[in-house]
């Protein structure tokens, strides 16, 4: 990096860095035209025209399981796999499996394995990310290094067993519930309202697509998601990296 040229990093910011590759989301105690203008009075001095369109990211690889040596008596593990692109029909859908299986609190399928029946972690959790409208499921825990070996396999067959039966009607009912219900956090301040206000423009979402989000979850039958969980998760295909000395590995 700091062999890298002044010149050829103003070059790189002026083709990226232009007025009509701008999206802008904006919240807070300002008015259209008020802020109509200070939009002029930042970004007038911006290249004009739009960057160049960056090359499409390469396919998901699947590696198996790495283990990077760290001298520590905790082991950090990150673990994940090819998810779906934000224009999937089955986006919404992988959104409430994943809740179910992975998701943040003790009703997942992983907490419930991992530290409630096996006392392996702390926490563990999934969930699908997007990067470049590319989307991948990516998940974490950290435990002792006599306990990762364990835990993985546990994890493992929480994923197979989600991919081969999918879930319950009552695990359905209460993920929506809770994707439904907590959606309201995404806009308590002016920060979270304007990201995603961002997050729809970058996922070419309508104006009133959050409107609808609690609708077309409830609509979800237990059938789709035991579809869409089959489609989705690939219990051999998911990449594994471990950072400490895990024992077994």
């Amino acid at each position: 990096m700091s062999a890298l040229p002044p010149a050829a990093i103003r070059a790189a910011i002026e083709r990226q860095i232009r007025r009509e590759g701008l999206l802008v989301a904006a919240a807070g105690a300002i008015t259209p035209e008020a802020l109509r203008t200070l939009l002029g009075e930042v970004f007038t001095g911006l290249p004009a025209g739009a960057p160049p369109k960056a090359p499409p990211l390469p396919p998901f690889r699947a590696f198996g399981q790495q283990v990077v040596p760290f001298a520590s008596p905790q082991s950090a593990v990150v673990f994940g796999q090819e998810g779906l692109s934000a224009e999937d029909p089955d986006w919404e859908a992988t959104q409430v499996v994943l809740r179910i299986l992975a998701g943040g609190g003790f009703a997942s399928r992983l907490m419930q394995s991992v530290r409630e029946q096996r006392g392996l972690a702390y926490g563990i959790g999934a969930g699908l990310d997007v990067m470049f409208r590319r989307g991948i499921v990516v998940g974490s825990v950290a435990t002792e290094n006599a306990r990762v070996a364990e835990t993985l396999s546990v994890t493992r067959e929480e994923w197979r067993r989600m991919a081969a039966e999918g879930p319950t009607e009552a695990e359905r009912e209460d993920a929506v519930a809770f994707l439904t219900g907590s959606l309201p956090l995404q806009f308590t301040d002016s920060r979270r309202v304007a990201d995603s206000l961002l997050t729809l423009r970058q996922n070419d979402r309508p104006v009133d697509w959050l409107a609808g989000r609690a609708a077309r979850l409830r609509a979800i039958p237990t059938e789709r998601l035991a579809r869409v969980a089959a489609r989705v998760l690939a219990p051999e295909a998911l990449s594994v990296v471990v950072a400490g000395q895990p024992v077994g590995l």
